[in-house]
């Protein structure tokens, strides 16, 4: 199983990358997450980097604990629900200060079974097929109802209500981005390389050659396909293609 990363910061953000990502691993479990700073809040590169510290807090104690990687999900969000409120009011911190996505993937290390979380906007992709979290830039921060549902009834009943969740049972190539990887455009056609999907080119397309890494593939794509994205991109993907199921 290997684990490639990506970061890059749009062309609309002259100063911050506003996205963050974490990758955490255990004897059993891998967790990887994105996060992306609504950039109509403030200091939106703090809310997704603090986001991306206390889910890796998150996922070190529950990790040892769990049998299932949705039930390490949830606790992870829990966690996250519980330790951001306290961080909002130790720090005297505005909500208009922890505004984020979070798309949180976690896997089974041993029985190659992955549980996703989106709160909010993002991309999943898994073996070839594309799932985009769509809210119109309107999406629904987990920070809007924390203190709703920091008390745990509340926040079983939520866990249960909420849509945005997946499994995949044997997967072979599994990503997650933040929506940055939405908004390629092609900057130019002076001697370029034709090229019609940005995301499959990166999140889809597969060779185990090194030239294929995901840092490799990016610089190719600015400069020979000439495609550029405005937003930031966080990405991770997964491959799993030399394990037998």
């Amino acid at each position: 199983m290997k684990t490639e990363f990506l970061i890059k910061k749009g062309t609309s953000h002259p100063v911050f990358c506003e996205d963050f990502f974490v990758i955490e691993e255990s004897e059993h479990w891998l967790m990887t997450a994105v996060f992306d700073g609504c950039s109509s809040g403030t200091d939106s590169h703090f809310a997704s980097t603090l986001l991306a510290k206390l889910a890796r807090k998150a996922f070190r104690y529950h990790a040892k604990n769990n049998n299932s990687a949705d039930s390490l999900a949830k606790n992870i969000i829990q966690s996250l629900v519980y330790d951001l409120l306290k961080v909002m009011n130790d720090l005297i911190i505005s909500k208009m200060e922890l505004l984020s996505t979070i798309i949180i993937a976690i896997v089974d290390k041993d029985t190659n079974r992955a549980f996703v979380f989106v709160q909010g906007d993002g991309v999943i992709v898994c073996d070839g097929k594309t799932e985009i979290f769509d809210h119109d830039d309107k999406p629904d921060y987990l920070i809007y109802d924390i203190e709703k549902i920091a008390t745990s009834d509340v926040f079983f009943l939520w866990w249960e209500m909420h849509t945005q969740k997946r499994d995949f049972d044997h997967f072979h190539d599994l990503s997650i981005s933040t929506d940055g990887i939405l908004t390629f455009e092609k900057y130019s056609y002076e001697n370029s390389e034709p090229l019609d999907s940005p995301l499959a080119f990166l999140l889809i397309d597969y060779s185990p050659a090194k030239d294929a890494k995901l840092p490799r593939k990016y610089f190719k794509l600015i400069k020979k396909h000439k495609f550029q994205h405005y937003d930031d991109i966080a990405m991770i993907r997964i491959t799993n293609y030399d394990k037998k199921n």
